[in-house]
């Protein structure tokens, strides 16, 4: 008589001889003997390939970084673009020589998208993720220094005191010429003529004050 039992890891086999005795009791065995005949070794390396891998990912998520030498000249520089998660310009998008993070690079390939391969400022400002204000002072800046233009400026305070005499005369005539201009529109026009970005509430503070103090 054999029977067979199934385990996780394998199977077992019951190997044993019975008989009957005369009396009629019932099945009495006479000797039993448990086999361990097969162990599914595939499955065994399966559990310790999976243990490996999880050390080594545990392993490789404890050890520090290699530090990246183009990102710390970038950073020491100032030259990290803040928003290089924006930019979804083919070029950019897994490229080993296009530089999502460098934003002389980002901002010069901006330019040139407009510049030599004709595309629309408002199309070419969405890829490369910023403003059309952003995009005009740009090439304000590199038609005016060159590369050097695209350097990142120092932080000044965004006060009135950026729009000029000349701007505030030029929102003048725009809002004459053109009613209904609102602050977002009067930015982007001021960009787009003088290549100077000031922040919608500036354009606001400036108009709200009263001429005499404007003059």
């Amino acid at each position: 008589m054999t029977v067979s039992i199934n385990m996780p890891l394998g199977q077992w086999w019951s190997l044993a001889s019975a008989v009957e005795l005369p009396s009629g009791v019932g099945l009495f065995t006479q000797s039993a003997l448990i086999i361990y005949t097969r162990i599914t070794f595939f499955r065994i390396t399966r559990i310790l390939d999976i243990l490996l891998l999880w050390a080594y990912f545990i392993l490789r998520m404890s050890r520090p970084r290699k530090p990246d030498p183009k990102l710390a000249a970038l950073q020491e520089s100032g030259t990290v673009n803040p928003h290089a998660q924006d930019i979804q310009d083919p070029a950019f998008m897994g490229s080993d020589f296009f530089d999502s993070r460098d934003l002389v690079q980002a901002r010069y390939e901006m330019l040139r998208r407009v510049r030599t391969e004709g595309l629309a400022i408002a199309e070419v400002a969405a890829r490369f993720g910023v403003s059309r204000p952003t995009f005009y002072k740009a090439q304000s800046d590199f038609d005016r220094e060159g590369l050097i233009g695209l350097l990142p400026a120092k932080r000044g305070p965004r006060t009135a005191h950026k729009i000029t005499e000349e701007v505030m005369r030029f929102i003048e005539e725009l809002r004459t010429t053109e009613e209904g201009l609102n602050s977002p529109a009067l930015v982007e026009r001021i960009a787009e003529r003088f290549g100077v970005v000031v922040h919608r509430r500036t354009v606001e503070r400036a108009l709200a004050r009263p001429k005499k103090k404007r003059r």
